[in-house]
């Protein structure tokens, strides 16, 4: 059984210099005759799985195509449901330990995204959220499956996905051109069904999870009408987690060459759709490898001990080789620890646990203190003793000690309770927290130019995984790079060592105050700690773009225009103009390879959509003074989160809100389409008059106008 937990939100790895690639980030519109009813907001106590704000209306399932002109048709819990003679009479049927998930009213948002909810009635004390969304551009379903423990303790279970076939299907192969897979290897990440001979020309495309992921599905086979897919979970009590899924429709393959199961499975790969995901939902996935760093989270969790083979409690444990545990009480006065810098006397009640040197089995000791740092070095110690449960007292010595795990205390794992600023980790596995750091500044090299930010602009960093050099580092405003850092010091005071300096070739990750409120405001959405008002990472509030390998870039665009090569001929816009450009990924209807050239969707805030081809290379970006060039490739969409509104406009804008309130019928009314057809560019001076009326039918008007901005 394989041990899942909660994860802070990392992003994906495949930098722009390491290797070319484009990634797709779709938007669906649900269509006006499936939305019924009146739109609920998501409630106003986390949920995780449902998105803060999101508004969902009841909506009845109903046949849907493709671009590629397959039809897909949904069951009310989620399921997808045969069409016409499809391989699948039944697919994706979502069990908990082998019972139905059902929901009572499927609800879709404004994207065309299913939400499906059910607490308790599949298993005691579980909240399942499912959310389906078609990507109709590359043909793929995406499937989101969100469990939250609500009860106190541990929940293990079995999750399946069944699906049935209206005949026999003929072969289940992987990404990698093995058949009959149960389970799937380090390289592969999904499988491929076909028919028979004389079924559907279509065959359906599996993805199941990253191929580095630790979390990977059985495959289990019944006769050759059914097959289904068995995770097995584990979620921390209060904790949720995800699993990512896709499934696509694509024709059955005339050959089984690795580099045309390439092409056919590229699109449903669950670590290039993770990118889509909202980070609420991102940081959940357990299936895929939200790759390219490591480090960050265990800085962020607390204690880190997990390595001794310990489990932390009530009690003091003391661990002697093999599987000897003693229970009891440690008693001491401290002890003094000589390492790489310098030497420090801790406080017995400053610790959290003491690794031995074991008789010269290991060179150092290694210190784990309460804030969650490590120290390693030469430790000595006058008087430390172990009172047993059983009344027998031993006294330790500390260069023949193994293993010593203090008991849990409140407040454990904050190291920034005494004021520090960051908390580094060294290659050589020390943890320690740095105070008076805020004259740090680190200069290096983006994949976009130079890059230069003091530490106060940083919320954390962290080495790319599977490559020598390199790290990946997020800014306060949301930027995040990958980046290479040049030679220096970290020069800073420490609590226990004074003032010292550590050679940034020595770092391996940091950590700071804002990364752990950051983490601590995720805990508090699936638990019932309160969390820090802190802005959320998905939605900085000025320009910004999300780029391949999950990173991102927030800052003003510098380029005048942008201009569109449609059919019609050539249509420039300013930066200011666009409310969001999005880089689409364009596969012909056989599933063929990617276009060489991307496409680009340009939503405008005045209304209207532009499509085609973008005549400029790159977009250009102001950071600190500096200028980034994005090549236009790597560009997955550009957002601008606010219009940027004329001072013309605006009063007319305030004239139309004012006329809501008209004595006149058709005043009101004109007034209202006025306001319509003015789009976003109104919404927030839309806004700022529903906070402050007390008028119903204005009121009315307001809700009414933002409600259809919203579908």
């Amino acid at each position: 059984m394989t041990k899942t937990n909660h994860h802070i939100a990392l992003p994906r790895r495949l930098p722009p210099f390491f290797g070319a690639m484009l990634v797709g980030f779709w938007m669906l519109s649900v269509p006006a005759t499936l939305m019924t009813g009146h739109a609920q907001s998501a409630p106003t106590t986390a949920v995780a799985g449902l998105l803060p704000g999101e508004r969902l209306v009841p909506v009845t399932p109903a046949q849907r195509l493709d671009k590629a002109g397959n039809a897909w048709q949904f069951e009310e819990h989620g399921a997808i449901s045969r069409v016409g003679n499809s391989l699948l009479n039944n697919g994706m049927n979502l069990n908990i330990n082998n019972r139905q998930f059902y929901t009572q009213q499927p609800m879709a948002n404004a994207d065309g995204e299913w939400v499906l909810v059910d607490q308790n009635s599949v298993q005691q004390g579980l909240q399942i959220v499912r959310r389906i969304k078609l990507l109709e551009d590359v043909g793929v379903v995406r499937y989101v499956d969100v469990f939250t423990n609500l009860t106190s303790n541990g929940l293990g279970f079995q999750v399946n996905y069944k699906n049935n076939t209206s005949n026999n299907f003929q072969s289940v192969m992987s990404d990698q051109g093995n058949s009959g897979v149960t389970e799937l290897s380090a390289r592969e990440s999904g499988v491929i069904v076909t028919p028979s001979s004389s079924q559907s020309t279509r065959a359906f495309r599996y993805g199941l999870s990253s191929p580095k992921s630790l979390v990977k599905p059985a495959i289990v086979y019944q006769n050759r009408y059914a097959f289904e897919f068995q995770y097995s979970l584990q979620v921390p009590a209060g904790g949720s987690v995800a699993l990512l899924t896709a499934v696509r429709q694509v024709p059955v393959p005339r050959g089984f060459q690795r580099k045309d199961l390439v092409t056919l499975f590229r699109p449903a790969l669950p670590d290039r759709l993770l990118s889509g995901l909202p980070a609420a939902l991102r940081s959940l996935v357990v299936n895929v490898k939200t790759g390219g760093t490591s480090g960050p989270e265990s800085l962020l969790g607390g204690i880190d001990t997990a390595a001794l083979g310990v489990e932390r409690g009530r009690r003091d444990v003391l661990a002697i080789s093999g599987d000897t545990r003693l229970v009891g009480d440690a008693l001491g006065g401290g002890i003094r620890i000589e390492g790489e810098y310098g030497a420090a006397d801790i406080p017995f009640a400053q610790i959290a646990a003491i690794e031995g040197a074991n008789l010269g089995k290991r060179d150092a000791a290694r210190v784990f203190l309460r804030t969650g740092e490590i120290f390693s070095g030469q430790v000595v110690s006058d008087g430390l003793q172990f009172q047993m449960a059983s009344g027998g007292k031993v006294d330790l010595d500390l260069p023949s000690l193994d293993r010593l795990v203090l008991a849990e205390k409140e407040g454990d794992g904050d190291w920034s309770r005494d004021g520090a600023e960051a908390l580094v980790e060294t290659h050589s596995g020390d943890r320690i927290a740095l105070s008076n750091a805020s004259g740090v500044t680190f200069q290096g090299m983006s994949p976009w130019g130079k890059a230069e930010f003091p530490l106060s602009d940083l919320v954390w960093l962290a080495p790319v995984e599977d490559e020598p050099v390199g790290y990946i580092a997020e800014l306060a405003d949301g930027t995040r790079t990958f980046l290479f850092l040049g030679g220096g010091k970290l020069a800073t005071t420490t609590k226990w060592f004074g003032p010292r300096e550590i050679e940034l070739s020595a770092v391996k990750s940091i950590v700071t105050r804002l990364a752990l409120e950051r983490y601590q405001q995720r805990k508090g959405a699936v638990g019932t700690t309160p969390a820090p008002a802190v802005p959320p990472l998905d939605s900085p509030q000025t320009t910004y773009a999300n780029l391949t390998g999950g990173q991102r870039i927030v800052g003003p665009v510098q380029n005048e225009t942008f201009t569109v090569l449609t059919q019609g001929g050539k249509v420039s816009v300013k930066p200011e103009e666009i409310r969001r450009l999005v880089n689409l990924v364009q596969e012909d209807a056989t599933g063929g390879a990617t276009l060489a050239e991307p496409n680009f969707r340009i939503e405008l805030w005045g209304g209207g959509v532009i499509s085609g081809p973008l005549e400029e290379t790159s977009i250009a970006f102001r950071k600190r003074g500096l200028t980034w060039n994005a090549p236009i490739g790597d560009v997955v969409e550009l957002v601008n989160p606010q219009p940027t509104v004329a001072e013309g406009v605006r009063q007319e804008i305030a004239r139309l809100v004012r006329q809501l309130g008209a004595e006149e019928w058709q005043v009101r009314e004109e007034a209202t389409r006025g306001l319509e057809g003015y789009g976003y560019l109104a919404r927030a001076l839309l806004l700022a008059e529903l906070g402050t009326s007390t008028d119903p039918e204005v009121r009315r008007r307001i809700e009414r106008i933002l409600e259809r901005l919203e579908e």
